[in-house]
């Protein structure tokens, strides 16, 4: 249940904040403040994923350590992620900021767009300690078992942000459109320091102390970083073929106009793409938790009911929202975009990135199935074949259709294909063996049953 409140947080209340930011500017279409966001998104998207893969260390390691009964161990490590922090924050914050005008400029956008985009990119790059230090605290309280607390801070982090801090900007201050994304780390430190002092005062159930700030690393760190390496992968996945494509689709886009039209539609695309995960996601990153302590302690019929239910309620979720996508795919655009040329543009793309999108993200769960198991491998390999696969099939596409950049979104349907393929094979290679462990462990434990039942018939024949 945590999981889901968090990534329910991320996705639908992060496109409702896009949605009231655009409404705001929706009489001013030389704002472009829908496309600026957008481009901007992918700058933002590198700050969070650096929170996110310390989190990731975090959640696999300290469970697991839970579990083995390691707990003083357990305590350094997550002081060991807290310090290694505040390097790779200086480090990447030096980085994106120059990286930042090349990826735009590769991704096709016009000068005045660039100029705009780094303006709100600044502030961006500023917040990046603060949720790294957001994301690091909600991480650690998921490893210990209090996914819903962690859940209830996301959620309440992004109902504030979105009903509260944003609207106050947008319509009260009235913020110049480059200031949009200072509304997250405002919220993000503010949570993120409380739950950092709670922490380090005891307030839970695993305490770490200051004087471990002092210690030399665990040798668990290492184990920890390198068990979120995988993500690393589904990172770059995020960021390059999103880039690589709206390159191509606004190369294939002949007029100004068009090109415009088709950083604004894909924007909205990207948030649909983030609502249809956000369920799936929820759900595999309570299952990771869980499957990650269950296999530490041997109860593999816990994990493997776990991912049953996954399974039912994913199914579930994508027989409404896919054909919902499909049928009517306006009624989430039109909140967003309000011109005829780009509504005309959506109803030909949004559907035909939503006929493979289930495939996709069922790959994305077995991923974390692979790293609960201690196959890590797996999921830094699947990630790979995204990679690959959707550069190589929007390239296919830019040479066959260089006028039609529409014609752009078949990637995602190759790539989807494609890393479900890989991820099937190699998911059912390595379920099957669990489950005969199952079965020998259920097998031993009626025998057990059965010896201590006769005992006990023993014993009462002597009383």
């Amino acid at each position: 249940f945590g999981p889901l409140l968090t990534t329910f947080g991320m996705a639908v209340l992060d496109s409702i904040d896009l949605m009231i930011i655009s409404q705001r500017f929706i009489n001013d279409p030389n704002s472009y403040a829908v496309q600026i966001i957008g481009i901007g998104f992918f700058v933002l998207q590198i700050c969070l994923d650096i929170g996110m893969f310390l989190t990731q260390a975090i959640i696999v390691r300290v469970s697991s350590l839970i579990g083995e009964g390691r707990r003083e161990t357990a305590c350094q490590l997550t002081v060991d992620v807290f310090r290694l922090s505040l390097l790779i924050n200086t480090v990447a914050t030096i980085i994106i900021t120059f990286c930042a005008r090349p990826i735009m400029n590769f991704a096709g956008c016009t000068p005045d767009l660039i100029e705009q985009c780094m303006l709100l990119i600044i502030p961006t790059i500023a917040g990046l300690p603060f949720y790294s230090l957001f994301h690091i605290s909600t991480g650690f309280l998921q490893a210990i078992g209090k996914s819903i607390l962690n859940g209830l801070l996301h959620l309440a982090a992004n109902l504030f942000q979105t009903f509260l801090l944003t609207p106050f900007l947008q319509f009260i201050v009235k913020i110049d459109v480059t200031l949009s994304n200072i509304s997250q780390p405002i919220v993000q430190s503010a949570i993120g320091l409380i739950l950092f002092i709670m922490i380090f005062k005891g307030k839970f159930s695993l305490k770490p102390t200051l004087e471990m700030w002092f210690k030399p690393f665990s040798p668990e760190t290492k184990i920890a970083f390198k068990m979120a390496l995988p993500l690393i992968p589904t990172f770059v996945f995020a960021l390059l073929p999103s880039t690589l494509i709206l390159r191509y689709m606004t190369l294939a886009s002949q007029t100004e106009s068009l090109k415009t039209d088709v950083i604004g539609v894909f924007t909205v695309i990207t948030k649909i793409f983030i609502m249809a995960l956000a369920l799936p996601a929820a759900i595999s990153g309570g299952f990771l938790t869980i499957a990650t302590h269950a296999i530490a302690s041997l109860n593999y019929k816990r994990m493997l009911i776990t991912m049953g239910c996954v399974f039912a309620i994913i199914f579930g979720f994508y027989l409404i929202f896919i054909p919902l996508m499909i049928a009517n795919p306006l009624c989430i655009m039109k909140l967003f975009v309000s011109s005829e040329s780009q509504l005309k543009l959506s109803k030909i793309m949004v559907p035909i990135t939503m006929y493979t999108n289930p495939l996709g993200n069922l790959a994305a769960f077995m991923f974390n199935f692979f790293v609960a198991i201690g196959k890590p491998i797996f999921s830094f390999i699947g990630p790979i074949v995204q990679l690959f696969s959707i550069c190589i099939g929007a390239k296919i596409l830019f040479v066959k259709y260089p006028n039609d950049p529409t014609k752009q979104m078949y990637a995602y349907n190759i790539c989807d294909i494609s890393v479900f393929s890989f991820a099937l094979v190699v998911f059912i290679i390595n379920i099957i063996p669990i489950i005969k462990k199952t079965k020998q462990t259920n097998e031993i434990t009626i025998q057990s049953t059965k010896s201590l039942m006769k005992s006990s018939d023993i014993a009462q024949v002597y009383q």
